[in-house]
């Protein structure tokens, strides 16, 4: 956590997004990110492919997010 604190995410942009609902009060959502991030305070920043999933509860009709998980992405067809 004390590293991400240390950046900032200048651009990003999602694809891949899907959405599962186990029950009518759970969702879990995964989606590729690109993004730019960037030392705080330094305009120029490095492009990363990240794998992101989320799991969403829905309490007194509010959703909230219970957890958030984010992992590089391979490069290449590694895994597949």
């Amino acid at each position: 956590m004390t590293v991400a604190l240390l950046r900032r995410v200048k651009s990003y942009k999602f694809r891949d997004t899907a959405v599962l609902f186990p029950n009518d009060d759970v969702a879990i959502v995964t989606y590729r990110v690109t993004q730019k991030t960037a030392k705080r305070g330094e305009r120029d920043g490095a492009m990363q492919e990240m794998n992101d999933s989320s799991a969403w509860v829905r309490q007194r009709g509010a959703w909230k997010c219970a957890s958030h998980t984010e992992t590089p992405a391979m490069s290449g067809n590694a895994g597949a």
